[in-house]
């Protein structure tokens, strides 16, 4: 009877490490939601644009709760 036990105890831990392994290296494809989202963050968002009356720093734009800074090419 405990070879059996312990048989059985084995057959389950190597079947659930074999099930945790599998389902590990399965791949799951992003969805283009998350993929755009990511490609969204990646983006440099930095603008430049020309300053009138030659200063570096041309404007201060708050959106929502952040300053957007442009300035001179």
């Amino acid at each position: 009877m405990k070879k059996f036990l312990k048989f059985a105890f084995v057959a389950i831990f190597v079947a659930t490490a074999g099930y945790g392994v599998y389902a590990s290296q399965r791949a799951e494809a992003m969805s283009d939601l998350a993929l755009a989202n990511v490609e969204a963050l990646a983006d440099d968002e930095s603008v430049t644009v020309e300053c009138p009356g030659g200063t570096d720093e041309c404007a201060r734009v708050l959106v929502g709760n952040t300053v957007h800074l442009f300035y001179k090419k």
